[in-house]
């Protein structure tokens, strides 16, 4: 028996090599996302106290700051002519009168 197309023949044993070793890495994902969910139900208490913690202490930051800088918010807004010209606010949270 001879084959005549041979380059139709390797491109579907290809093809199902590609097919097996899709299968595999799909059987390996599965096997490493049931390691890391148990791992992150195992941790769960712990991974949502650092996110409390986090979610705290960038409240304090925001709050201190905010707090510090209350009088250079209440300077610029009662300037003389502040009731006349309009605010802009920059990208980075500066205002300047638009003259």
């Amino acid at each position: 028996m001879i084959f005549k197309d041979k380059d139709g023949l390797f491109k579907n044993i290809f093809i199902a090599y590609l097919i097996l070793l899709a299968h595999v890495v799909l059987l390996a994902g599965i096997g490493v996302t049931i390691v890391l969910f148990k791992g992150v139900y195992h941790y769960l208490p712990w991974i949502m106290g650092s996110i409390g913690i986090s979610v705290l202490a960038i409240a304090w930051i925001f709050y201190r700051k905010m707090s510090q800088r209350s009088s250079e918010i209440k300077d610029i807004l009662s300037m003389p002519n502040s009731g006349t010209e309009p605010l802009k606010s920059d990208f980075l949270g500066e205002l300047h009168l638009l003259k």
